[in-house]
């Protein structure tokens, strides 16, 4: 019985390795109507292995992509795949993790974000920059990319406010209950204190509480700019609530 264990699983080792060998170019005609939210651009290699020059999904486009699909997934009927690609200019990473209900989790991810690129309906004085990476332990999307979970850790680093220099933040994320909770802190060294927490229902509704702190040190201009969202009070802190709904803001951001 043993002999034949090993006999099946060399034999279903053999036949993926055959399917996953044919040439991509010629694959993906075939898969792509299966996948109409994906886009590969000239895909070159296998299906098991392979490159393309831009790969876009949900209107989010990686250039110089890769993806390399676990073999040994298959055979446990967990399909997973690492892709690699960059998105404006800055080196992308994931393990993707497919689900039968078309959902899919990524985990132990590297995405990184210049947000001097994105375009932003708000204020000059009020447009945020810097680098903003974010580290994903475990997060489940649904096909629309909405997600369910998530779990890592979001670093904004060279924080700007317009042109102002904020600082270093950290937000730590979890999930609990379908519920998405986020606690921000201010990293050491940073001209403005933002210390608050994040909470995101499953139906888009989101409420963010910060406090934000200033010192005699921080420039007036800087304190010009924080002061279109209220008055600070004699110690220096200001009180922030926001409350919506995503879908709202998805109008003011454009990749």
């Amino acid at each position: 019985m043993r002999w034949l264990g090993f006999s099946l699983l060399f034999i279903v080792t053999t036949l993926l390795t055959v399917v996953l060998g044919f040439p991509a170019d010629r694959a993906w005609p075939r898969i792509q109507p299966h996948l109409p939210s994906l886009r590969i651009a000239y895909p070159e290699g296998s299906i098991w292995c392979g490159t393309t020059k831009s790969l876009t999904y949900q209107g989010i486009t990686l250039t110089d992509a890769s993806w390399h699909v676990q073999l040994t997934s298959l055979i446990t009927g967990n399909p997973a795949l690492t892709v690699e690609g960059k998105f404006n200019g800055q080196p992308q990473k994931a393990e993707i993790h497919l689900n039968q209900d078309k959902s899919f989790d990524l985990r132990q991810s590297d995405i990184k974000i210049n947000l001097n690129t994105l375009i932003l309906a708000l204020p000059l004085a009020l447009r945020p920059g810097g680098q903003l990476e974010i580290h994903l332990e475990q997060a489940r999307a649904n096909p629309d990319l909405s997600l369910d979970s998530i779990s890592g850790v979001a670093t904004w680093k060279s924080a700007l406010l317009g042109r102002d220099k904020l600082g270093n933040y950290q937000l730590d994320l979890k999930t609990e209950n379908s519920i998405i909770l986020g606690s921000l802190k201010t990293l050491p060294n940073s001209p403005v204190g933002a210390n608050g927490r994040i909470t995101l229902k499953p139906d888009g509704q989101y409420i963010l509480d910060l406090t934000l702190s200033i010192s005699k040190d921080t420039p007036d201009s800087l304190k010009r700019n924080l002061g279109m969202l209220g008055q600070f009070d004699a110690s220096g802190r200001l009180p922030v609530h926001f409350q919506g709904n995503l879908s709202q803001l998805q109008g003011m951001i454009s990749l």
